[in-house]
């Protein structure tokens, strides 16, 4: 299991931490929000999906339904038009 090296930010579904293998594990507060966002990640592995509109999909590394834990690749690409005004 990775360490958690430093809070990357918290929303609504609860707290996104980057690890000591430079990966990001989000924790969910709520059951289904957890599941709704495996359901996707799910999906997006299914068709290989790795982009959607020139913004980048994080790749899921694994996840852990007892403790509402799945584990991304961080990812940085955006596209040019991302901070355009």
């Amino acid at each position: 299991m990775p360490e958690f090296d430093s809070l990357l930010g918290t929303g609504q579904e609860g707290f996104v931490w980057k690890t000591s293998r430079d990966t990001a594990v989000k924790v969910f507060d709520r059951i289904g929000n957890f599941d709704r966002e495996l359901a996707c990640y799910r999906i997006f592995s299914e068709f290989e999906l790795c982009e959607l509109d020139g913004f980048a999909i994080p790749e899921m590394l694994g996840f852990d339904e007892e403790t509402r834990v799945i584990e991304l690749q961080i990812t940085t690409n955006r596209p040019d038009s991302f901070f355009a005004g």
